[in-house]
């Protein structure tokens, strides 16, 4: 036997191997019943059990339930106006605010709408009907916003002719967005106990797109591991047939050329899987199942150091 100790990377990716491994097997109860849901509500029955000529006929009360409900809950959230409004904090003067409450509540609208939030919660809504949970992550993106602005040409007399020719020109700056997900019970795996030590998320992505994340934040993945995996293949191909399901196509596993990968992200506390010992405290963390620590592990990096995740 070799007495050479596993290395700290090592620990880690044992570590949320066996997170995401015990949280998986502790739901696995209830994504039947997920299974069973979809099936409903997209009308797929089991008739192996008919004779022939009998009936096969299937009411859509299920379907129609949840569709009723869901609008009902967004007539109550978003048709009545202003739904949600922005205070401020009580004992606070005027000197001590940067920004006054109404700004904050347009900014936020505006950021809401961008995501088209309406459609976002109807969506949450029917998950959270179908598989008992509506679980939503809330982060942002950098974009380009263009802008155009009229230039008078060079060589001519004066800006402030009137009669003089104008032309637009383009620019763009990086701003910052809100972007909401959408999250999969599938695709959520938290700590079974509840003490809350771990919450996974299950992320499917083309490998370009993959290779482009790890280029453009080289302080988040390891470039290097990333592009070592060109060869391997880490699809689940259990999860994409579960996803075709609730989706109501058929699955491509097997048939597309698309290279998919699988990677399991964890928020949360990393412990020594042989000792128990703490190694990782209120971190981020990212690994392949095949073996691959793309991201090691780093400070939360939210400015309120919790859970990106809203599950209700």
């Amino acid at each position: 036997m070799s007495d050479k100790k596993p290395s700290e990377e090592n620990k880690v990716w044992r570590a949320i191997k066996g997170y995401y491994e015990e949280a998986k097997t502790a739901k696995e109860e209830r994504m039947l019943q997920n299974r069973d849901n979809w099936d409903c509500y997209h009308l797929v029955q089991d008739w192996s059990h008919k004779q022939k000529g009998q009936s096969k006929e299937f009411l859509p009360k299920q379907a129609q339930a949840v569709e009723q409900i869901t609008s009902f809950l967004q007539l109550g959230l978003m048709d009545i106006g202003a739904w949600f409004r922005v205070e401020r904090e009580p004992g606070v003067k005027d000197a001590e605010v940067v920004f006054k409450p109404i700004e904050i509540q347009n900014l936020l609208s505006r950021q809401l709408d961008k995501n088209d939030f309406v459609n976002f919660i109807a969506d949450l809504v029917k998950r959270g009907q179908l598989e008992s949970l509506m679980i939503a992550k809330v982060g942002g993106v950098i974009k380009q916003k263009v802008r155009y602005q009229a230039v008078v040409k060079k060589g001519l007399l004066s800006s402030l002719n009137p009669f003089a020719k104008k032309s637009l020109e383009k620019e763009s700056k990086e701003v910052w967005q809100l972007k909401l997900h959408q999250i999969r019970a599938e695709d959520w795996f938290p700590d079974p106990t509840g003490s809350g030590l771990y919450e996974i998320e299950a992320i499917e992505m083309d490998y370009h797109e993959l290779v482009k994340l790890a280029k453009d934040n080289p302080n988040e993945f390891d470039l290097e591991t990333v592009e070592s995996m060109m060869n391997n293949s880490n699809q689940d191909t259990m999860q994409e047939q579960k996803k075709s399901r609730e989706t109501h196509q058929n699955s491509t596993v097997g048939t597309s050329v698309r290279k998919r990968v699988r990677i399991i992200e964890l928020w949360g506390t990393i412990c020594d899987p042989d000792t128990g010992e703490l190694l990782h405290e209120n971190v981020v963390s990212r690994i392949t199942l095949d073996g691959h620590t793309i991201t090691k592990p780093k400070k939360n990096p939210l400015w309120y150091e919790g859970s990106p995740y809203v599950v209700s």
